[in-house]
């Protein structure tokens, strides 16, 4: 079972690898290496297709959120509020504006939104690396956290990484913070450490 876990962790990092890959170098953003993370994975079987219908169906509604898949001016802008409402990113959200934009355009890469009573609350990234999907960049707006916005728009990315092929999705998350446990009660489990 360990062999398999490590497997698990390995594509893990290497779906985040491929993600780093493809930025630009003159986008590059610098993380702290010294910042312990987790892998996480949830597999996509058969059962959760036939369980869980796709919340993105018709644009996708429930628990009073709508979400929307970012494609035009208008999702952009909505997309680029939530970052500027980032309390941490204030001094990159141009760079990571242009980097996000840059990887919709060029990459198999996409952004989705919650928004609720019209309202962007939410976004998150989905990349396609083979048959996995790396889920990343998921943010809610501080004035709708703990309302569920986050882990809907999380479970809605299971239908999607399904239409366009993959098996899993996966994920990391810094070990210290809360970020595992969240993850673990929408269905993810933990692979292994970096």
């Amino acid at each position: 079972m360990s062999i398999q876990l490590e497997a698990l962790a390995d594509e893990v990092f290497e779906a985040a690898a491929a993600l780093d890959l493809v930025v630009p170098s003159v986008m590059g953003i610098v993380t702290d290496t010294s910042e312990t993370r987790v892998a996480m994975v949830q597999v996509l079987t058969p059962e959760i297709d036939t369980a869980m219908p796709s919340p993105l169906v018709g644009e996708g509604q429930g628990g009073g959120f709508s979400i929307t898949p970012v494609r035009d001016e208008e999702g952009w802008k909505a997309f680029e509020s939530l970052i500027h409402a980032a309390p941490a990113e204030q001094g990159r959200a141009v760079e990571m504006i242009a980097q996000y934009r840059w990887r919709a355009a060029n990459t198999p890469h996409r952004f989705y939104l919650a928004h609720h009573q019209g309202r962007a609350v939410a976004h998150v990234g989905l990349f396609q690396h083979r048959t996995i999907a790396y889920l990343h960049a998921l943010f809610t707006h501080p004035e709708y956290r703990r309302r569920g916005a986050g882990s809907f728009l999380t479970l809605a990315m299971d239908s999607e990484a399904r239409s366009v092929g993959c098996n899993r999705v996966v994920l990391q998350c810094p070990r210290g913070s809360g970020s595992p446990a969240y993850f673990e009660r929408l269905g993810f489990r933990v692979a292994g450490e970096r």
